[in-house]
């Protein structure tokens, strides 16, 4: 780990809705790993979070077309 080897910082790409209680596998993992990088003790963790299924892709996914429909009312 890093942290054996001198690291006192990190950056982290995670995701909206991350949540180590989350009953959704992905959320569940992003959250865990999160709060796991923080009890590491750093002396500064910055956590990103992104909304990979919102940003514009080049090939058509339907799974996210359809989530996106299905969680629009859900949105700010």
């Amino acid at each position: 780990m890093g942290a054996r080897a001198g690291a006192h910082r990190m950056v982290v790409i995670s995701a909206v809705g991350a949540d180590p209680g989350s009953g959704l596998f992905y959320n569940r993992v992003k959250g865990e790993t999160e709060r796991d990088l923080a009890a590491l003790g750093l002396q500064s963790l910055v956590i990103g979070a992104t909304e990979p299924a919102r940003r514009q892709r080049d090939e058509f996914r339907l799974g996210e077309r359809l989530a996106l429909m299905a969680t629009r009312p859900f949105r700010g």
